[in-house]
């Protein structure tokens, strides 16, 4: 099994403290935690054959041929190998299923949190990442008045490292956003691409390979809970807010006129009763964002998968609420929103070991019971391509689509596993007739 750690594809590693092999190594696996490169030096591109970029998507199938060739010396089987990967590591197993480049280098997939088609993964609009290059050119006197792509790159290669990393901060606007400064990107044709057409515009590809994916019930809290915990942030939002949700809801390369009609349909679909969100009063708010986010480009995922005779498919909302959160960090607070971003990630790997990031050992008999389920799964998945043996977890056959509902409490208490079909169907069905983030070329 081979981890792609997270980071919006500017940061994270596969540090032993954050994806050690605790939990995952009780069974009879072999794990292998990998890197790349992140930031300008993974993914900063001119769009030319200069900088063509998706070097860190690159270094990634470079990973799996070194594995390929070398996991039986470890005791693995280079023709039983799974990737997986949450959030960017999520869309990277991805984009290695959608390019021709990792074809036969792995033979199964987990995409958690994270798949080619949201709003953050899409590879960027035709332009944006050369703006983005021409701006960290500038930022260290690279560019010249012809635009010469050679002289420029040429240049910035002899500055250090550390320097341009540390200047990806420059390219947030407000508040952190945009997140991802530097992401995938359609390349020019040449034998090296990784990418060189747009997802939308062509069939799946490996659609004969084993998919199990997911979300948490809560994705859209790793951005909402840091405003409705900050006063200041929130009243930005507030009374700006013809500004700011195309900028955090990633919809601000439309002009003005489109920009502010995509505002009022969220505004009427979401917030019928105006800006009253709070604390206390936050899930339509933090739904928008789970929604542009994560759950959209999830379910477009999905309908382009199911409607495709496909290898089989296994769809999980992972719903386990405790009090370790990623909310904890980006909102300052111990106000439990629920379910956010990344909480599944302690059901996997010890990141306990990092306090800062505000997550705790299972503290109770349910969370035990679930990270030794849930981790069975995914080895389950790996081993026979099926995470449940006996077949509880049924696969997603058509759309729309049936999902294990993982970590939930009903009537009769806490469950491990629940077959369920029809999540958020009115709130897939809006986005799909909004289409906000389809490109404008």
């Amino acid at each position: 099994m081979i981890w792609i750690h997270g980071g919006a594809w500017l940061g994270g590693s596969n540090h032993h403290l954050f994806y050690g092999p605790e939990y995952l190594l009780d069974h009879d696996i072999v794990l292998v935690a990998i890197n790349y490169r992140v930031g300008p030096l993974g993914f900063m591109s001119s769009e030319t054959l200069d900088c063509p970029g998706n070097f860190g998507l690159k270094d990634q199938v470079e990973a799996l041929r070194w594995v390929r060739q070398h996991i039986s010396s470890f005791g693995g089987n280079p023709n039983s190998v799974t990737i997986f990967g949450e959030s960017a590591g999520g869309a990277s197993v991805g984009y290695l299923l959608q390019s021709d480049k990792s074809r036969g280098l792995f033979h199964k997939a987990i995409q958690q949190s994270g798949t080619i088609f949201n709003s953050w993964s899409y590879p960027l609009h035709k332009g944006a990442a050369q703006n983005r290059a021409l701006k960290m050119a500038r930022i260290f006197h690279c560019d010249n008045e012809e635009q010469d792509w050679k002289k420029i790159i040429s240049c910035l290669k002899n500055v250090d490292g550390i320097e341009l990393t540390r200047k990806a901060k420059e390219f947030v606007e407000w508040n952190g956003f945009p997140y991802f400064a530097f992401q995938p990107v359609v390349e020019p044709s040449h034998e090296q691409a990784f990418l060189d057409k747009r997802p939308r515009e062509v069939s799946l590809n490996s659609l004969d390979i084993p998919i199990l994916t997911g979300v948490t019930s809560g994705e859209g809290i790793i951005s909402s809970s840091a405003l409705l915990s900050k006063e200041n942030l929130l009243n930005e939002v507030k009374s700006d807010f013809e500004n700011k949700f195309p900028l955090m809801l990633s919809y601000d390369h439309w002009d003005k006129k489109k920009q502010s009609e995509i505002t009022k349909a969220l505004l009427d679909f979401y917030l019928k009763n105006g800006h009253d969100y709070s604390k206390l009063n936050h899930q339509n708010f933090t739904d928008m964002f789970s929604d542009s986010m994560f759950l959209s480009g999830f379910d477009e995922f999905l309908v382009k998968r199911l409607n495709e005779e496909a290898a089989p498919t296994y769809v999980y909302v992972f719903d386990f609420n405790s009090s370790s959160s990623l909310s904890k960090v980006v909102s300052g607070s111990d106000f439990n929103f629920g379910v956010c971003h990344g909480n599944d990630l302690p059901m996997f790997f010890p990141i306990h070991n990092i306090p800062f990031l505000g997550f705790e050992k299972c503290d109770n008999e349910n969370c035990l019971i679930l990270r030794n389920a849930l981790t069975e799964m995914w080895v389950n998945f790996a081993v026979f391509g099926n995470p449940t043996p006996d077949n509880k977890w049924k696969p997603a056959r058509k759309y729309p689509w049936n999902y294990a509902h993982l970590g939930g409490i009903d009537g009769n208490g806490f469950y491990v596993l629940k077959n369920e079909e029809g999540y958020a169907n009115d709130r897939f069905n809006f986005w799909k007739d909004l289409k906000p983030h389809i490109e404008n070329e």
